[in-house]
């Protein structure tokens, strides 16, 4: 993701970081290494095998961290969040 995120004209890329301790530590880490503008993070201790998950999604200029929710509204809160991210980008 990286390169991607590095090219001359790089597309819109997202990241997920799935975390076990640190998760939100981590995940900033992760967005800055990775260059990219927008991370989704999450405890995958606190996931897996259920039909719930808690993220927060990291931007440059915003943390924003939902209660624990059905994933399929997990899901909707991200495709929420970046179109008000790309509305704000213009793009």
């Amino acid at each position: 993701m990286a390169s991607v995120a590095a090219l001359p004209k790089p597309p819109f890329c997202i990241g997920f970081a799935a975390e076990s301790e640190k998760v939100l530590e981590y995940a900033r880490a992760k967005r800055l290494r990775k260059g990219i503008p927008m991370l989704i993070a999450n405890n995958v201790s606190q996931a897996m095998g259920k039909s719930t998950n808690q993220i927060t999604i990291i931007t440059d200029d915003e943390e924003l961290s939902f209660p624990e929710k059905e994933k399929l509204q997990v899901a909707e809160e991200i495709v929420q969040s970046l179109a008000r991210h790309l509305d704000k980008l213009n793009l």
